[in-house]
């Protein structure tokens, strides 16, 4: 099965500012991780940045479908090669769903996302870090105990 024409480039590292020139010109964020341990601890920023920028996502759901994506709406999740080929050639035939989905992604971190909304809940962290911090490091200690070699 052929994929649909597209133009495709590639970046290699760049500074920030060269990321987000070329974040602004995408129209859509292909965001695959494997299902793997390593993986489920990433974050979900690349998520937040392109939806940011009005991107369609096409994802797989390892993090991103528990990052407060919806699928068919702010985000399209793939599991297999099969699914990721038909969301392409679907988004080929119908360029303006991908736009919708990237405003309505947009409109997600516009009223979800912003750091403003998690000012508290991330204070009230901290402050449970700081209240619990001889019990973590001791278990830090227990866990990992060649960190306290010094």
């Amino acid at each position: 099965m052929k994929l649909p024409d597209a133009v495709l480039t590639f970046t290699p590292a760049c500074d920030y500012l060269i990321y987000k020139e070329v974040l602004g010109s995408c129209d859509i964020a292909f965001l695959p991780l494997l299902e793997n341990r390593f993986n489920r601890f990433k974050s979900d920023l690349k998520a937040v940045e392109a939806a940011g920028h009005g991107l369609a996502i096409l994802a797989s759901p390892t993090v991103y479908a528990s990052s407060g994506l919806v699928d068919g709406h702010t985000a399209t999740f793939f599991q297999t090669e099969e699914d990721l080929k038909q969301q392409l050639f679907a988004w080929a035939k119908d360029p303006d769903s991908v736009r919708a989905m990237g405003a309505r992604a947009r409109q997600w971190v516009r009223s979800e996302r912003l750091l403003c909304y998690q000012v508290r809940h991330r204070e009230d962290w901290y402050r449970d870090l700081w209240n619990r911090r001889e019990q973590l490091t001791h278990a830090l200690k227990r866990r990992e105990p060649q960190l306290f070699n010094y």
